[in-house]
């Protein structure tokens, strides 16, 4: 072959590599979703149903009552946040779903990214019952998924209630914010399970104020990669600034290592007895009668743990639930505080309730308190 046939060859497998390419572009197509119904869709469901790989839906700023799932699809769920940079966008962009299952689920899926969103499965809307579902906020299964810049609230499931990573999941996670979740079993906020997660050291995370019978922020458990694996975990606010599990905020399970650091931390601990009342209010100290507090989870959060120092909190007589005076449960219980009933305690559990796991509490006590309508337990939540 001459050296001109040569170049011409070489120029027709350029350009037909080229226009290869430019077909696969120019096949991905941005579906826009409004709730107003001004753009191509009202739901993002429907949009998702009809896009195919590379696609991008752009959902604008409203409310979206719906549960979403991505399933064996490698797109991008963008709020518009992704063009104006204004983080109103993602507080104005709501995808509320009922708590019977995940507000989005993301399954079988190579490569998917969502941006820009609040997400919830609405635990508040109603008395709870906990759902058989995990991953209340945000489930990924068996799936490759950025998560940037959203916030996953008042989400409730079984567990990893505001976000659950599971089964050879890879995620990276970059400006999540993750509070006021509630698990029955592990990880209020967030359960990493034989999966790999990466947290964005510039743009960091937060997980905070969440619940759960154990692990009430995190649980990680069969996360390493290999035998000399660490699970370096940097957030900017956490409940506690910890520096390894300790097994009430962080709880991990055949785990080699895992790092923990943050820059602040949610509550302000109290090293004092605390006081519960049906009349008190979450706002006051605590550290009176006077003063009390009124939810027992709350009291349970912010008191100071102490090995040397052993602290109680005392729940004033009456009949404490959700529906009564929005009582949380369950609730995972620290090591050296006792629950203490001062009269006739009563902790209604409401027929799905589960007061707390003690399996993993030191010298802890709970006297003179009657629980109805649900149970306790003293051994391991299942995992």
């Amino acid at each position: 072959m001459s050296l001109i046939s040569q170049i011409s060859t070489d120029k027709r497998f350029v350009m037909g590599f080229i226009t290869l390419l430019l077909t696969c572009f120019a096949k991905a197509t941005t579906y826009e979703v409004s709730s107003d119904g001004n753009y191509d869709f009202t739901s993002i469901q429907e949009a998702i149903d009809i896009a195919i790989d590379n696609d991008t839906i752009l959902v604008h700023p409203g409310t979206y009552y719906e549960n979403i799932s991505i399933n064996s699809k490698n797109i991008s769920l963008q709020s518009t946040y992704y063009l104006t940079d204004n983080s109103e966008d993602i507080e104005n962009t709501f995808i509320s779903g009922d708590p019977d299952n995940s507000a989005i689920r993301v399954e079988n899926s190579e490569s998917v990214t969502i941006q820009g969103f609040k997400i919830s499965n609405n635990y508040l809307r109603t008395a709870y019952i906990f759902p058989e579902v995990s991953g209340g906020g945000i489930l990924v299964d068996d799936s490759h998924v950025d998560i940037l810049n959203c916030s996953v609230l008042n989400s409730i499931s079984r567990g990893g209630s505001g976000l659950m990573v599971s089964n050879n999941s890879e995620v990276f996670v970059s400006g999540l914010n993750v509070y006021n979740n509630l698990a029955l079993y592990h990880g209020g906020g967030l359960s990493i399970e034989e999966s790999y997660i990466q947290f964005d050291n510039e743009n960091k995370c937060s997980i905070y104020n969440n619940y759960a019978g154990g692990g009430m922020d995190i649980f990680v458990m069969d996360c390493n990669e290999s035998q000399n694996f660490c699970m370096n975990i940097s957030l900017e606010l956490v409940s506690q600034n910890i520096n390894q599990p300790d097994e009430y905020y962080f709880r991990a399970v055949n785990m080699n290592e895992v790092l923990i650091s943050a820059e602040d931390s949610y509550f302000n601990h109290i090293e004092s007895d605390l006081y519960i009342s049906v009349e008190g209010d979450d706002s006051n100290s605590g550290m009176t009668p006077d003063e009390s507090l009124i939810t027992i989870a709350y009291a349970m959060n912010i008191i100071a743990s102490d090995s040397l120092n052993q602290r109680s909190i005392y729940i004033s007589p009456g009949t404490y639930s959700f529906t009564n005076n929005q009582q949380i449960f369950p609730f995972a219980c620290k090591s050296y505080i006792n629950l203490v009933g001062n009269g006739e305690v009563v902790l209604d559990l409401e027929g799905d309730g589960l007061l707390t796991w003690l399996w993993q509490s030191q010298n802890t006590m709970l006297s003179n308190i009657r629980i109805i309508n649900g149970y306790m337990h003293t051994s391991s939540p299942p995992i």
